[in-house]
């Protein structure tokens, strides 16, 4: 006889209410970076509608998701609530590469430092120079993260 299995899992049930209370954070927001007409629109709703559902009625799923393809941050409270992250099927992890060259130049920097180095504790030409490209890149890379935090901060429009 085939045993029978129960889904246990180790997070509590949100409820209807706090979905919605959740879901119209992220509404909100959207309201604030877009404009309340932009975002209904790109919803295929009414800005009433909009209203609606930000004084407690909740949005049918497939709103919900035309929401969450408009802006891929709407969710997040709910998803945080849950304990999970909502990333794209096919991501990677962008960092493994900035992990191997934070690594190398910590290594080039202790040898530099290292008192049994050509110039002790105080680093010299020729430990600059071979350190050069390590610390390029990762002044390189530094530059992409930051601009990376920009575009972030950055409002968007709705139809992008």
């Amino acid at each position: 006889m085939a045993s029978r299995q129960t889904i246990v899992r180790n997070r509590s049930k949100l409820g209807k209410s706090r979905v919605h209370d959740l879901l119209m954070v992220g509404w909100a927001r959207c309201i604030a970076r877009y404009g309340k007409e932009p975002f209904a629109d790109a919803l295929d709703v009414t800005t009433a509608a909009i209203d609606k559902h930000l004084k407690g009625s909740m949005p049918d799923f497939a709103t919900i998701i035309d929401a969450a393809s408009v802006d891929d941050q709407v969710l997040d409270e709910i998803a945080d609530a849950l304990g999970v992250r909502i990333v794209p099927k096919d991501a990677v992890c962008c960092v493994d590469d900035l992990n191997l060259l934070l690594s190398r130049a910590l290594v080039k920097l202790n040898e530099a430092t290292h008192p049994d180095g050509p110039g002790g504790r105080e680093i010299v030409h020729t430990e600059y120079l071979d350190g050069e490209e390590v610390m390029r890149a990762l002044y390189h890379r530094a530059g992409e993260w930051l601009e990376r935090c920009a575009q972030i901060r950055k409002p968007r429009s709705v139809a992008a």
